[in-house]
């Protein structure tokens, strides 16, 4: 269940479907447009709109009613992010959109309209970016 507005990318959304767990998600609660947490569920998860508690009670008590809707709800919610959420596919991904990425700076900073390809952009470091989540007990802010 992620009931909550914080802004970025549903990460704990994306764990729990990896972990094959029936997720009941709020739609453009923080996470982007209503609209961007459905493509991410697709249909292996429950997703309500935000500020609906009526509708977040009713797709909760759904799910804890009916195991077996879980399980599968489950079992789909892993195969999707297999498919979708792994460090593979997101280099494929990153493989394939990055030259027309960096064709398109190179052709912005010969027009005069960006930095060029070997110019440091204002304010950025390179570096490494490493994103670690840590599954917490509930309530209890200590690691499951």
């Amino acid at each position: 269940m992620r009931p909550g507005e914080s802004a970025g990318f549903p990460v704990p959304l994306v764990a729990a479907m990896l972990r094959a767990r029936a997720t009941v998600s709020v739609d453009g609660g923080g996470y982007g447009p209503v609209g961007a947490v459905r493509e991410i569920v697709g249909g292996a998860g429950l997703v309500v709109p935000p500020r609906d508690p009526g509708a977040l009670a009713r797709a909760c008590l759904s799910l804890l009613r009916d195991p077996a809707r879980r399980a599968r709800l489950g079992a789909g919610a892993r195969v999707r992010a297999l498919e979708l959420f792994t460090v593979e596919r997101s280099v494929a991904v990153f493989r394939a959109v990055y030259p027309e990425l960096a064709a398109t700076a190179g052709r912005a900073s010969r027009a005069g309209r960006g930095p060029g390809p070997k110019e440091p952009i204002r304010g950025v470091r390179p570096g490494p970016t490493v994103l670690v989540t840590v599954p917490v007990a509930a309530g209890r802010g200590e690691p499951a």
